[in-house]
């Protein structure tokens, strides 16, 4: 596995031709930008557990949570996602106090985080492929378990297309796509898989 980093500045011009941005709010938490050029289809999911469920939108698919992560990997797997880019939505800092514990003996974590150096205090975009499926749910269940709240969150966006995922703590997964086609792929993912054992 080669760990390759894109400078926060560069990952954002990778994404412009997409019409896609990361714009930070008021608390400096980043989100994914969809621009006007492209149809954007949202299909959002939370963990049966999440602490703030009256709070969710009527249309947000609730599932158990140790699904959530699954999903992740399956739609990047089963939307073809060659390259991706996963973008803190602070810093690597915030990703790596929630999950250094849980993934300490995690073989290819290790490499990232060994790699993350003075990348940790940036929002530099760790680039994604095929092989690193796997490491991503391993990071998405961290983040979900242990995360406290969006600042511990990541943002997923394919290179290729429209495929944008976010994963924020305590149980909330987003993902956008380009069409309804995909979004109902995304959807019978979540019906069609059974929590891991």
């Amino acid at each position: 596995m080669e760990i390759e980093f894109l400078d926060a500045a560069e990952a954002r011009a990778r994404l412009k031709p997409l019409d896609i941005s990361i714009a930070a709010d008021e608390l400096g938490v980043t989100g994914i930008v969809i621009g006007d050029a492209i149809a954007s289809i949202s299909v959002d999911f939370a963990s049966e557990t999440h602490p703030d469920a009256t709070l969710l939108a009527a249309h947000v698919r609730r599932v158990p949570s140790a699904l959530l992560p699954a999903i992740v990997e399956a739609a990047l797997h089963k939307l073809h996602c060659h390259e991706a880019l996963a973008i803190p939505k602070t810093s690597w800092r915030n990703i790596t106090d929630v999950v250094s514990e849980t993934l300490k003996g995690h073989s290819k974590w290790s490499r990232v985080d060994a790699e993350l150096g003075v990348e940790v205090n940036t929002a530099d975009a760790l680039v994604i492929r095929p092989t690193e499926h796997r490491l991503i749910r391993d990071l998405t269940a961290a983040i979900l378990e242990h995360g406290e709240g969006p600042r511990n969150g990541l943002l997923i966006c394919a290179t290729s297309g429209l495929l944008a995922i976010d994963i924020t703590p305590p149980g909330e997964v987003a993902f956008d796509v380009a069409s309804e086609l995909l979004a109902i792929e995304i959807r019978a993912l979540a019906e069609h898989m059974r929590a891991p054992s």
